[in-house]
């Protein structure tokens, strides 16, 4: 049964928003770090609360980093946090799961 990060990645590849090689690094990366990566980082999102604009921009930001343009050409319902403090929260763990 597939997990719930890999039914969005297929959504994402359907959409034409992520390419396969996206995936494929994301995987490897994966493969190598899984057990510190999901652990810390799900209890981080968990205990900051975010809402749903909130993942929607954690997404955006895990996906394509500092690659603004691919940020601004994908309209997910993101919402960009207003306290300088939650957007850095955010960033800070999106490095976790960067693709690149």
């Amino acid at each position: 049964m597939m997990r719930a990060c890999e039914l969005r990645a297929k959504e994402l590849l359907d959409a034409n928003v992520i390419a396969s090689a996206d995936l494929y690094e994301w995987l490897k990366a994966k493969a190598a770090n899984d057990t510190s990566i999901i652990g810390v980082g799900t209890e981080q999102i968990r205990v900051i609360k975010l809402g749903e604009g909130e993942v929607r921009f954690l997404e955006k930001v895990v996906l394509f980093g500092s690659n603004t343009q691919r940020m601004e050409e994908w309209e997910n319902g993101s919402l960009v946090p207003q306290d300088a403090l939650r957007a850095a929260q955010i960033q800070g763990i999106s490095r976790k799961y960067e693709l690149h």
